[in-house]
């Protein structure tokens, strides 16, 4: 009914001769923890393209992913709800999409009159898991059985040859394009492999390692991993980003030689962060710390001031609203998330995140910077304050009450929707077991 009530607003609204307002290009960057970007303080230039894009628009700086790991962070980017709502996850053994009967971002400019265009380059995102709604054209190389079978480079070269294909100009384009890169392994192009690896490092730790079987050895404490191997990992992983950056570049170059971006909305944002040993382990998807849950979020166009940075409490969720703000198309009632064009949260908001840890929920909730985590299905709780121990190595007491009640509040949340299991094969499992996920 929700569903109906929504599509038959938006009707109405383009029935009264309502155009597309401008484009909306959504970049999503598999993979990034913020401190890594240099608009967000790191000692190396590795966003050059990303950092001119925070200039010119407004950088937020307290950003929570929904969980640690790509589908039900994507989810809530094209939900506007979090996990526990969309219900677009891993329960036990299984995995679940977005459900049909869910209102996405997607659908909701569509209906309104946008031309609507995917690239996606990962398995979680492809049309199994429900990204493709919505999307008059959708294109995810990642299939059941693979993790990701293109670069940057040439997802770049897809989005731009399919634009030229169809002699794409004008307003009213909803354009999201996947970066996969920086996941494991890291093995950008030598001419950005090259930018901070030591050249003489020759250990096991390069470009082809990162295999889920390495990985969990080195996390498990099986395999040792010294500071030089380390700082090689992270040396390449930054490569990533900045092979990935400068595509960012060309992407909206190209957009922008196109005639596309003159009036247009541009968000990047990322999934989740990584890890390399902030806590004691490589690669993501373990913890609920902010090397994981601390994500980039830069918007910049009409309606955003220039050079802003923005402070507020923010989850992936408040995207989606946004962007349906800004195009002029009604926001579905009901979600998490809020428009950050129409003031933003409340000062006092607690932003949740979770994820399954040993068959139990664990989940998170930040406000300003305080972080609750509660642990082992409630039973346990502490809390960090992030502006004087922004590595939560040191907890602090007493719990602010009023945020771990945020927290309890969130893990008790019922599912809106109640998808059905994604039927996965064994090369899916096993490609899962590659990528960490497993």
């Amino acid at each position: 009914m929700r569903r109906l009530l929504l599509i038959a607003w938006i009707l109405v609204l383009s029935g009264c001769g309502r155009k597309p307002f401008g484009n909306i290009i959504l970049i999503i960057v598999d993979t990034v923890r913020a401190d890594h970007l240099g608009c967000y303080g790191y000692h190396r230039d590795t966003t050059p393209c990303i950092d001119s894009l925070a200039s010119r628009g407004v950088r937020y700086t307290r950003v929570t992913a929904g969980e640690p790991w790509t589908l039900p962070s994507m989810a809530t980017i094209f939900t506007g709800l979090l996990p526990l709502e969309h219900n677009a996850r891993r329960r036990g053994d299984s995995y679940f999409g977005i459900d049909p009967e869910a209102v996405t971002l997607t659908e909701s400019l569509g209906e309104a009159g946008y031309r609507t265009a995917a690239f996606f380059n990962v398995v979680f995102m492809n049309q199994d898991f429900g990204f493709h709604q919505g999307f008059h054209h959708f294109d995810c190389v990642a299939s059941l059985g693979s993790g990701s079978d293109r670069n940057a480079v040439q997802t770049v070269d897809a989005v731009l040859e399919w634009l030229d294909s169809r002699g794409a100009s004008g307003d009213g384009l909803f354009l999201a394009v996947h970066f996969y890169d920086p996941h494991l392994t890291y093995s950008p192009p030598d001419s950005f492999a090259d930018l901070w690896r030591n050249p003489r490092y020759s250990g096991p730790f390069d470009e082809n390692w990162g295999r889920r079987e390495a990985v969990v050895n080195v996390n498990r404490g099986v395999t040792h991993i010294s500071e030089e191997d380390l700082f090689n990992l992270e040396a390449l992983y930054d490569g990533e980003l900045a092979y990935t950056d400068s595509q960012i570049g060309r992407l909206l170059s190209g957009l922008r030689q196109r005639g596309l971006t003159g009036n247009a909305l541009v968000i990047l944002v990322a999934d989740h962060g990584e890890e390399f040993q902030d806590h004691g382990k490589l690669g993501h998807a373990h913890t609920l710390f902010e090397e994981l849950l601390h994500v980039p979020l830069v918007i910049s166009g009409p309606g955003f001031g220039e050079g802003v940075v923005d402070n507020s409490n923010l989850s992936q969720a408040d995207i989606m609203p946004t962007v349906l703000e800004w195009a002029g198309v009604p926001v579905p009632e009901g979600l998490f998330g809020v428009s950050l064009l129409s003031g933003g949260p409340p000062a006092d908001r607690a932003v949740p995140s979770g994820m399954s840890l040993s068959q139990r929920y664990a989940v998170t909730a930040r406000r300003g910077d305080l972080k609750v985590h509660l642990v082992n299905g409630g039973e346990s709780e502490f809390m960090f304050d992030l502006a004087d121990d922004p590595g939560e190595h040191s907890a602090v007491t007493p719990v602010d009450s009023s945020l771990a009640e945020a927290a309890r509040f969130y893990l008790a949340t019922p599912p809106l929707y109640d998808p059905a299991p994604v039927m996965v094969e064994n090369t899916f499992l096993d490609a899962l077991r590659n990528l960490g996920y497993i």
